[in-house]
């Protein structure tokens, strides 16, 4: 029994580890075709084997998003992110026993209030109706996956979603209002460390 759980140790840090030299490699110099999406590839190919169905289509269709990303393809990509906040919140509200009004309500607060900020400041300077759009709804699906982390009694799932809020919010801001890459790439390191907090905490099927 020991054993098993040593093994089973050894192996979830050894992907973590792997995790944050692929992070390492994307932000290093080095030239390689969609090299953004491999950390979240490595994340999905764990899931599939973990027998995690939901946890796998949401950091697939993530790594699918950061594909888009990377060939330019915006709408693609907030639609790939968007099935992907599906995924999670399907997942996390299937884990969540039963809970108060009021909490729940206090849960939403703070989604909501950055929803709201994403809603003011940065839709108005989005140039195309369609976008825009997508945009607001896009904040609403992430908006709802933050409030089903905050009632999570997992501090890894509750800090990676806002990790993953943040780090969207930051880059719509780059994107359409103030374009800065070494921002950007701030953006994407709260992204990775979001997503593998998610992928810690909710890779057990219990």
């Amino acid at each position: 029994m020991k054993s098993c759980r040593d093994r089973e140790f050894v192996g979830r840090w050894g992907i973590v580890v792997l995790y944050l030299l692929l992070c390492a490699l994307y932000f290093a110099p080095i030239t390689a075709p969609y090299k953004v999406a491999y950390p979240l590839i490595l994340l999905t190919l764990v899931s599939l084997w973990g027998g995690t169905p939901l946890l796998s289509l949401a950091l697939g269709f993530s790594a699918l998003g950061d594909v888009c990303g990377a060939e330019g393809a915006l709408l693609f990509q907030i639609g790939a992110f968007a099935v992907a906040q599906i995924c999670y919140s399907v997942l996390l509200f299937g884990r969540l026993p039963k809970q108060p009004f009021r909490r729940v309500a206090r849960a939403s607060i703070m989604p909501l209030i950055l929803c709201a900020i994403a809603v003011v400041c940065i839709v108005p300077a989005i140039e195309f109706v369609v976008v825009k759009v997508a945009v607001v709804a896009y904040a609403l699906l992430i908006g709802s996956m933050a409030t089903l982390a905050t009632l999570s009694n997992s501090w890894c799932v509750r800090i990676g979603a806002y990790l993953f809020v943040l780090s969207d919010f930051m880059l719509a801001y780059l994107i359409f209002l103030s374009p800065n890459e070494v921002l950007i790439k701030v953006s994407l390191a709260l992204y990775f460390a979001g997503q593998l907090l998610l992928w810690l905490g909710l890779q057990n099927k219990a």
